[in-house]
């Protein structure tokens, strides 16, 4: 059983575009979305080497510009738990292409087991 690994995270995405001037009309086309900055903090727990769980609790910060340009923003809090199972195929080397094809048309990952 491995340990499981925390993290924390920071994203900025600046969502104007092509948003004019402040106080002035949004010029054709454009779009004064404001800006988002998300922090993140998330623990994964990898039981074994094809399963994982993660749970991440981002705390989202959006702050769009209204038509007079004053802050018209919110703020967003999330908890997500996820899980991913894996599945492997170990092929002995003497193994036939026939079964890697097989395999592929599954959709599975197929290591050859070294000897």
């Amino acid at each position: 059983m491995k340990p499981a690994r925390r993290f924390l995270r920071y994203s900025q995405v600046d969502l104007n575009d092509h948003s004019g001037l402040l106080g002035a009309p949004i010029p054709y086309g454009g779009v004064r979305g404001g800006d988002q900055n998300v922090w993140t903090v998330g623990i994964n727990w990898y039981p074994n080497n094809a399963l994982r769980f993660a749970l991440d609790c981002p705390w989202i910060d959006v702050t769009p510009l209204d038509f007079n340009g004053a802050n018209a923003g919110q703020n967003l809090n999330t908890l997500a738990l996820r899980s991913q199972f894996s599945l492997y195929v170990r092929l002995t080397p003497g193994t036939t292409r026939i079964d890697r094809t097989a395999c592929r048309r599954l959709g599975l990952r197929a290591r050859v087991a070294r000897a």
